[in-house]
């Protein structure tokens, strides 16, 4: 029986170099480019250039020393080799220029080059590299496209979203229909189609989406591309609301990783849809997205998991550990110069004052607002938007001026609905409806009672699961009594606090066993006897629990309801 392909390519690995032995390990090196993990391409690299150097074949050398950086750079210990690797393979292009007419290994070595300096903090000397070959023009299209993409990763490593958008539109729409080049680079679709969400552009969304699909689809497509299909189904999902899934596909990343990958790519999305159902497993993901990361020389995506952590702490109300954690993550987004981080720390802190409320806090959460506006001005993303304008109306309320507050949520309302994007549209529903209780009678401009934000919150936000304001004002909602008026023998109200009232006798909201017993009841009253699948139940009663553990977790709460049921109602 023929061994696997890596075993097989072992073999030559630790065979001694001749002709044969390097034309095999050099046909390998290119296979594994789109199956295997770059730690063992790596080998497999270094192998076939011992093998080159050894044969005196200085066009396979070249070429093998331009790869080395970016498979180094892939690695969470190898920031810093990749960086030297890079130098090095500079000056042997500089003194082998036969080798890379083209020169399309003098572009690429130059754009792993610069995305090392971004992480490692140089990042005016990184920009300076690519404006430089930029401005000498007379690139084929694919080498502008390589130049355009990695200067818009900079751009993005230092919060500049909407430039780096423009620059990924601009790749898409000059070589969407390369496929052969898209082999290649085809993992920087997620970040087009992330890009073009935050900016709000969904028409390239589901251009990107429609396309990839397809190729995705095709069987002779790479296996890493159906796990980037996933990521970026996850994100759209994300987007939309759609928490089930979401996590649906955020799992079937995680199923096609191997066991051994340095940082799972499912980690953001399993984070997010746990956030607001289950902060404290959220948490726990974020420490080990953390502990990965710090394995690593590079600063950007250990600031972006400190912020994620502040989040999940602040979501759990450990408000202390979350400020701890926002100022180490505020700090490192100063060294990078990452505007969106550092306004998104900024928005953070101010939200974690307004909901642990004292004077000194109220105080903080104004200026923490201001540092924000310059940076709004620069970034002009929906995102910061919204936030701000519902921190300020939250800012308002705590300092009792309605009036104002109503306003703010109203241009939240109004950004958020432009944007499209659910969660934040949902929690602009929400603090307006928080806005216009203090105002009894008030309907905002377009007619829109306190009620009417509040349920339209409800439905935007319970794909996501509860905010810590949602929950806030649930808690804080006031008790109203009431009798049944049509003379049923059972009557359910589910309109703000459910209640249930049987034969005379009532199960108050304090009566459930716990608020996941209260919604699977609900759920089921929904359905009114209609047959329901006890695998749906699960994905959306416990989205963050495998399948297994999530039945017993349903048999558990089903067995809850009886009994929240038997104790105020009897049997």
């Amino acid at each position: 029986l023929p061994l696997p392909d890596e075993q097989r390519w072992l073999h030559w690995m630790r065979s001694g170099p001749d002709e044969q032995v390097l034309e095999q390990l050099w046909e390998a090196h290119q296979q594994a480019r789109l199956r295997s993990h770059p730690r063992f391409r790596l080998e497999l690299l270094e192998a076939c250039l011992q093998a080159a150097t050894q044969l005196n074949d200085l066009p396979k050398r070249i070429h093998l020393l331009c790869e080395r950086p970016h498979l180094m750079f892939c690695l969470p210990d190898g920031l810093l080799r990749a960086l030297s690797a890079s130098q090095e393979a500079i000056e042997e292009l500089k003194a082998h220029p036969e080798c890379d007419p083209d020169r399309t290994l003098w572009i690429q070595v130059h754009c792993a080059r610069a995305g090392q300096l971004m992480q490692l903090g140089r990042a005016e000397e990184s920009r300076a590299t690519l404006q430089t070959l930029l401005e000498q023009g007379g690139w084929s299209e694919s080498q502008q496209s390589m130049l355009e993409l990695t200067l818009a990763y900079l751009h993005a490593c230092q919060g500049e979203l909407h430039t780096a958008y423009r620059l990924h539109k601009a790749v898409w729409q000059r070589m969407r229909f390369e496929r052969e080049w898209w082999q290649r680079w085809a993992g920087v679709l997620c970040y087009t189609l992330r890009y073009a969400l935050a900016c709000g552009d969904l028409a390239l969304t589901r251009e990107v989406l429609e396309q990839f699909s397809e190729w995705a689809a095709h069987p002779a497509a790479p296996p890493a591309w159906k796990a980037l299909w996933h990521l970026m189904q996850a994100d759209y999902a994300y987007f939309e609301g759609r928490g089930v899934e979401q996590l649906f596909h955020a799992r079937a990343v995680r199923a096609l990783e191997a066991p051994d990958a340095p940082l799972s790519l499912g980690y953001e999305s399993e984070f997010q849809t746990l956030l607001y159902r289950d902060p404290i497993a959220a948490l726990h993901i974020a420490d080990r997205a953390l502990e990965q990361m710090r394995q690593a020389i590079g600063v950007e995506r250990e600031a972006e998991w400190l912020l994620c952590k502040a989040q999940a702490l602040l979501e759990a109300e450990r408000f202390h550990d979350a400020l701890e954690t926002l100022q180490e993550a505020r700090r490192l987004s100063r060294k990078l110069n990452h505007q969106l981080l550092l306004a998104r720390c900024h928005l953070l802190h101010a939200r974690r004052m307004l909901l642990a409320p004292h004077e000194e806090g109220m105080e903080q959460a104004r200026e923490h607002l201001a540092q924000v506006e310059p940076l709004l001005s620069a970034l002009a993303l929906p995102e910061l938007k919204v936030e701000l304008h519902r921190l300020r109306s939250m800012l308002l309320m705590a300092a009792n001026d309605a009036d104002s507050a109503v306003e703010q949520a109203q241009h939240a309302v109004a950004y958020a609905d432009a944007w499209g994007h659910a969660l934040y549209r949902g929690l602009a529903y929400l603090q307006l409806a928080a806005a216009l209780t203090h105002l009894p009678g008030m309907t905002s401009a377009g007619g829109t009672t306190g009620r009417d934000a509040l349920e339209h919150a409800e439905s935007l936000l319970v794909e996501y699961g509860a905010p810590l304001e949602w929950r806030r004002m649930q808690q804080s909602r006031p008790s109203i009594e009431w009798v049944s008026e049509r003379g049923w023998e059972i009557e359910v109200r589910m309109l703000g606090a459910v209640r249930v009232r049987f034969r005379g006798r009532e199960l108050t909201p304090d009566g459930w066993v716990s608020p996941r017993t209260r919604a699977l009841f609900c759920h089921l009253v929904l359905m009114q006897e209609r047959p329901l699948h006890a695998d749906t139940l699960c994905e959306q009663h416990f989205p963050h629990l495998e399948m297994e553990r999530a039945r017993v977790n349903l048999q558990t709460t089903i067995s809850a309801v009886r009994r929240s049921l038997r104790r105020a109602l009897g049997e």
